[in-house]
Parts: structure tokens; sequence; C-alpha cells
């Protein structure tokens, strides 16, 4: 598949993606040492939402990956409501844009007074994957830390015939990489291309600083690997914080990898 045609897609999906969410922090006393905190999300992809405001109010380095949706019933047809110049076309023969139903997601946790960072990173990312997984939403998750960082893996997910299934995630193979000395993008190219070698699912470079991959230089390469610890390496060599989400595009049957920054 053309890459560009990829590309162009992946920002498609992670916009829809982003147009939808919806967050509303709330905070209530506890004590003089505790406020307890609270997120309520409405998303295509809710814990994915839910990471990324997690992100953003505490700096914590929270990474996601999409279960490859595969159920209908997990699926949502967005084209007629998104695709521009078919107003005056019947919504049954607008092109179909499909993307995660999504869902709501609301849950509490506690945070420090003094430093406003979580009081337990486990607990509150505890409390999210109950919430989600009370909630209904699709897919199953667990969550896994690997140094400062924690990551949100696809565990299962219901396929076609309807059955919960369990799930190879896509950043868990190994790969193989030769060296790239250069530009961060090169380095971010080559890791999906060999992502896509490794596992037979396409994966491609989404949304990311287009300036900064293009300037900054980067050393990187794997020999039998983990891709999930070889992005880490390719991101630590950059200058500030950044994570990641790994969306899945169930029309086209690829993965766009987002990069973005921490504040």
């Amino acid at each position: 598949m053309n890459r560009s045609i990829l590309s162009l897609a992946a920002i498609a999906l992670a916009a829809a993606s982003a147009a939808a969410q919806q967050a509303n922090p709330q905070a209530e006393p506890n004590n003089d040492d505790v406020r307890t905190l609270n997120i309520r999300i409405n998303d295509p992809r809710p814990l994915a939402a839910a990471a990324m405001e997690l992100e953003q109010r505490h700096g914590t380095l929270i990474s996601y990956e999409d279960p490859a949706y595969a159920n209908p019933a997990d699926l949502k047809n967005v084209g007629a409501e998104v695709r521009r110049g078919f107003e005056n076309v019947p919504a049954e023969h607008v092109p179909a844009l499909w993307i995660p139903k999504g869902g709501a997601l609301n849950f509490a946790y506690q945070a420090s007074r003094a430093t406003g960072k979580p009081i337990s990173d486990a607990d509150t990312l505890q409390a999210m994957l109950d919430a989600h997984l009370a909630a209904g939403n699709a897919g199953g998750f667990r969550a896994v830390r690997s140094g400062p960082m924690i990551h949100l893996i696809p565990s299962s997910i219901t396929n076609e015939a309807g059955i919960s299934a369990p799930v190879a995630p896509v950043l868990d193979a190994n790969i193989t990489l030769a060296r790239v000395s250069g530009p961060a993008v090169s380095g971010l190219e080559a890791l999906c291309d060999s992502v896509t070698k490794a596992t037979g699912v396409t994966v491609v470079p989404g949304t990311f600083p287009v300036n900064l991959f293009a300037k900054a230089a980067v050393d990187l390469r794997a020999e039998n690997a983990n891709a999930r610890e070889t992005l880490k390496a390719l991101l630590a060599q950059l200058p500030g914080k950044f994570s990641w989400q790994l969306l899945y595009d169930p029309g086209l049957k690829f993965y766009a990898l987002n990069i973005h920054s921490i504040d």
C-alpha cells in the first residue's frame, strides 16, 4: 500500500479520535495531604484518551497500543460525518471511514496536594483499567511499567465471530534493525518497517513533531530486540519527553504510530 496514502489516513485517524475526546477534570477535597481527582472521557478510544489526559496533567509517560479491532459491534462508520464533498450524497453512498465505536470512561484517583502527582501510579492505572472493563469498552488491557514509562498493552479483543480472543501486541515483536545514524525521522521509518516485517502487520509513522524529527540526530540499531524497547531508545535520544500511541485503522487494517511530547 502506498506510504503517502497510509500517512494521510493515519492523520485522519488521529484527527477523528481527537475530535471526539471530552475530558472533564474535577477535584474534591479529601484531607490535608490528599485530594481526589476525576477523569471523565467519551471517546472512540477512551483508554487512549484517559492516558493522554493523565500525561498532560501529571507528566507521567503512558504509551498506548490499540488491539486490532475486528468485530462490527466495536466499530462505527463516520464517513458521512467527516468526509467533505458528500453533503448532498445519501449516507449509504459515502465512502466508509471506520473507527472504534468507543464509549465512556469515568474513574477517580488520589493525588498529593503538595506535588500534584498521583499518590500511586499503579493504583491510578488499575482504577482506569477497572473502569474500562466495567464500562464494557472494547478490548482487554494490561499496564506494564518499564523504567519511567507505563505501557498500556492490549491483551484481548472480540473477534469477527464475537468471541473474546487473546491478541499478540504488535510492539511485543522482536525486530532487527540495521544501524540508522541520521535524522530521527529516518530512525522512526526504519523502526516501523522493521515491525511490519517482523509481524506481517503494516505499521507506518503517523503524527509526530516533524521539524524536530527532521533535525534531531539519532543513532539506532537493534538485533532481535523488543520493538517497544527499541522505540523507547529512539525517543530517549531526543530533547524533551516523548510518548506514543499506536492506533489501528480497522478499515484499511494498518497501524499508525503517533508520537507526542509531554511538557
